[in-house]
């Protein structure tokens, strides 16, 4: 069985000035599971466990998808958080602009996903960069006050490509490994 999701993944550069941020702000806030630089990305639908043998049905899901996506644009900038600020699970990255072509992208998914069986997700979908995972619930007004003049600059990040990654899941945390990656079309 392999546990597989598709995402967006994010350049190195965008990577870095995370990792950096996180550095400068890990000690204004406790009890944090960080998500590793090399694994920050934006899950586009969540498969969950599936035999091998699906393997050529999903990257026929994935290519009917992005039949009509030409590579786009978006801007990051700005925290947030799951569910709410005064009791924090998930600390994420937004999307400033272009995410709208995000969300189109992962509805194009779902459809096509369900064509082939893969159950709808009934959440509406927020495209973020998960950022840290918090144990407890946990309010975070005064980590926003302190890291504001620490945030990181709106970075534009292209997209050209979709990944399906492989999650396996150790002690340490998740590795990632990149199954298939496709091209958005290009004229």
């Amino acid at each position: 069985m392999l546990r597989l999701f598709v995402a967006l993944e994010l350049p190195s550069h965008l990577k870095h000035e995370m990792a950096w941020f996180k550095n400068e702000t890990h000690k204004e806030i406790k009890d944090v599971k960080w998500v590793s630089e090399e694994n920050l990305h934006i899950t586009l639908k969540f498969l969950g466990n599936c035999e091998e043998e699906l393997l050529p049905e999903i990257e026929s899901g994935l290519k009917n998808s992005l039949k009509k996506f030409s590579p786009f644009d978006f801007y990051i900038n700005g925290l947030g958080v799951f569910p709410s600020i005064k009791r924090a699970r998930v600390l994420w990255v937004g999307i400033k602009s272009g995410g709208e072509n995000i969300v189109k992208l992962q509805q194009a998914i779902e459809e096509n996903f369900a064509k082939i069986g893969f159950a709808k997700d009934e959440k509406i979908f927020f495209p973020h960069i998960t950022f840290a995972r918090l144990k407890n619930l946990y309010n975070v007004e005064k980590f926003f006050e302190k890291i504001e003049a620490k945030g990181f600059s709106e970075s534009r990040v292209e997209v050209s490509n979709i990944s399906l990654l492989r999650s396996s899941l150790m002690s340490q945390g998740p590795v990632y490994e990149k199954i298939l990656e496709l091209k958005l079309k290009t004229d």
